[in-house]
């Protein structure tokens, strides 16, 4: 995992191309409207959207096989929840098509404002989109194809 905020969000650039893709997205991201947008075909693509958060007893893990994932927060306050895969317990088998895998886990809990962005790779498990105060989160998550 990786965790920063959007004004040290270029020295990331070079880990790869379609990392690259992602960061630049955010980078140029100026006042966007809540919806889909292609980057780079299935291969680099980005939901914007405004959330009603979880609270910290709704926390659920996830973890992709098929994409990183890069969260960015626009408005809001985030609470994550973090762990690597090898420590939780897995709740279901892994759905190919929709590419996640639910787990329960302790995991480390990271408090993210916004401009903060966090990227997540296959072995990260994380349980996004949680908050204490209940107030809308608004963020970008992008989905890069490893």
């Amino acid at each position: 995992m990786i965790i920063g905020n959007i004004k040290n969000i270029e020295v990331y650039k070079g880990l790869s191309k379609n990392i690259d893709k992602a960061i630049d997205f955010i980078v140029n991201l100026g006042k966007t409207s809540d919806g889909n947008y292609e980057i780079d075909g299935q291969n680099v693509y980005a939901m914007i959207n405004t959330i009603s958060p979880k609270g910290l007893d709704g926390m659920v893990y996830e973890a992709h096989r098929q994409y990183i994932d890069l969260h960015y927060i626009i408005e809001g306050t985030e609470i994550l929840g973090y762990e690597r895969t090898e420590l939780c317990t897995p709740q279901n088998e892994y759905n190919n098509d929709e590419d996640y895998q639910l787990y329960s886990a302790q995991g480390t809990l990271i408090n993210l404002k916004k401009g903060d962005f966090y990227i997540v790779h296959p072995f990260d498990a994380h349980a996004p989109e949680c908050n204490k105060d209940g107030k809308k989160i608004r963020k970008v998550i992008i989905k890069i194809k490893v």
